[in-house]
């Protein structure tokens, strides 16, 4: 009978060993676990740490190649504020005297006295000239005195000063009102008619191969303007002010992206100063001053301040367009109301 124990007792031994080497295995298992995913998540707040360390030290270094060109942009920009809305006071000065004079005008019918009237209409007239005059004067020494507006660091920092009253991408204008009936012949020739067809053709084609693909609209909107196809000019105008999509956007390589980009603002600009001036020559101011808000608000900060001037000139006779203009300029932009 003790003979046939002894194995028994064997079996129970090894049985009970290989449980606790089972159990020893999973604490071991669980304890080699644990510490993996410890390791696991130490690596990825290194990672974060280092990532962020990174970051900082690239903005330090941002911060560090800043240059006084920075500095006299900001120059450059307080003293063009400062310029434009004395500029712009002086403008609403003249208005209001203006605004005087006609109100004086009017009263004129309810006195009987011919030559009362015409004595007061000249003493208001007079008063009116004086300080016309007077701030005409004062205007022109403010304009004299002002320097060129121009990027600081640009090409064209210590001459170009023809630039400082024409805006970024629009050159030469004498002025806004550039859009007008064709005073040439709406007859175009037979030779002529087939040149700007192929050039139109060329271009269609040209697109397919472009980066920025409404360069195209905005050549095909001269083209048609040439033959005088009214519709198919406007159509085209008002694409070339679309902005590229992401996808479009996508399939530009990133050295050439900045450049693109850039050209995609001056072309949308261009568009929508023929549009502004076509609506503004059609008298449709409300159409006029939101195309002309978008034209401000793409153009650089430092030359916001010409543009705006630039206009305000230029609509000086157009009073409620110029209210409209002034309650659409894009934040940022001082205004008579400023000083």
């Amino acid at each position: 009978m003790g003979d046939t124990w002894t194995p028994l007792r064997g079996i129970i031994s090894l049985k009970r060993m290989s449980d606790v080497t089972s159990t020893y295995r999973s604490i071991i298992a669980a304890e080699l676990q644990r510490l993996h995913d410890e390791n696991s998540a130490k690596q990825r707040e290194e990672a974060a740490r280092r990532e962020a360390q990174r970051d900082r030290t690239r903005s330090l270094v941002r911060l560090m190649q800043l240059d006084t060109r920075d500095e006299a942009k900001i120059a450059l920009h307080a003293e063009n504020a400062a310029l434009y809305n004395q500029r712009a006071a002086i403008l609403e000065q003249i208005c209001l005297l203006q605004d005087r004079y006609q109100a004086e005008k009017k009263r004129l019918p309810s006195i009987p006295d011919k030559k009362e009237r015409h004595e007061i209409l000249q003493r208001a007239k007079a008063v009116r000239d004086r300080g016309v005059m007077a701030l005409r004067h004062h205007l022109t020494q403010l304009e004299a005195s002002a320097p060129p507006v121009v990027r600081p660091g640009s090409s064209s920092y210590a001459g170009n000063v023809s630039r400082a009253a024409t805006p970024a991408a629009i050159v030469s204008l004498p002025d806004l009102m550039v859009y007008r009936q064709s005073r040439r012949s709406e007859r175009v020739s037979a030779t002529e008619y087939k040149q700007l067809m192929d050039q139109i053709r060329a271009v269609k084609l040209e697109r397919q191969t472009m980066l920025d693909p409404y360069v195209a609209n905005l050549k095909l909107a001269r083209l048609w303007d040439r033959l005088h196809d009214t519709a198919r000019c406007l159509e085209n105008y008002e694409s070339a002010c679309q902005v590229m999509t992401e996808k479009e956007l996508a399939r530009i390589p990133p050295e050439m992206l900045e450049e693109v980009l850039e050209k995609q603002r001056l072309r949308r600009r261009a568009a929508l100063h023929f549009l502004f001036s076509r609506a503004l020559q059609r008298k449709q101011r409300e159409e006029a001053a939101d195309l002309l808000s978008k034209f401000i608000e793409l153009a650089l900060p430092e030359d916001r301040l010409k543009d705006v001037a630039y206009v305000d000139r230029n609509t000086s006779k157009t009073r409620r367009l110029r209210v409209l203009m002034r309650s659409r300029l894009p934040f940022g932009i001082p205004t008579a109301s400023a000083t």
